[in-house]
């Protein structure tokens, strides 16, 4: 069993090393690009913790794998990348190791009912998406909407 998922994710994903050298199989890597998506993710919460628009200020302030333009993901983008069928955290271990099990994970996206004081976010120990004051506290993951440039 492991050797199939294995294969699927060496063959869906690209791992990068701090460096943006691609490595040749996961565990000590910083971010994946997505074949599907082609959305490349950084795989660990950034060591930062603040309210929406710090989140997001720090998710562009960012430098990994040798390059800056990251930024926060959409409500749509980081949910799809939650995984239902795992709780606490509900995130893929081989993606996205040592996750802690709660905690919330804003997005980029502002609530369209409340613009001026609401956002998205999503619960890293159910996967769930909600909408909430942009004042709470949260984590980030960071995205960008390109592959790594060849090192």
């Amino acid at each position: 069993m492991w050797r199939g998922l294995f294969g699927e994710i060496m063959k869906n994903y690209t791992f990068y090393d701090a460096d943006g050298n691609v490595l040749r199989k996961p565990g000590k890597h910083v971010a994946f690009l997505d074949q599907a998506t082609g959305l490349t993710w950084g795989s660990q919460l950034l060591d930062f913790e603040g309210n929406w628009a710090e989140c997001l200020d720090a998710a562009k302030k960012t430098k990994l794998c040798g390059v800056r333009n990251w930024r926060a993901p959409t409500v749509e983008e980081q949910f799809a990348r939650m995984d239902r069928s795992r709780f606490a955290p509900a995130l893929n271990p081989i993606l996205f190791p040592n996750m802690p099990s709660s905690g919330w994970l804003w997005t980029s996206s502002r609530d369209a009912e409340y613009p001026q004081d609401g956002a998205w976010y999503v619960g890293l120990g159910s996967g769930r998406a909600f909408r909430g004051y942009r004042d709470y506290q949260g984590r980030v993951l960071v995205v960008r909407s390109a592959p790594l440039p060849r090192q």
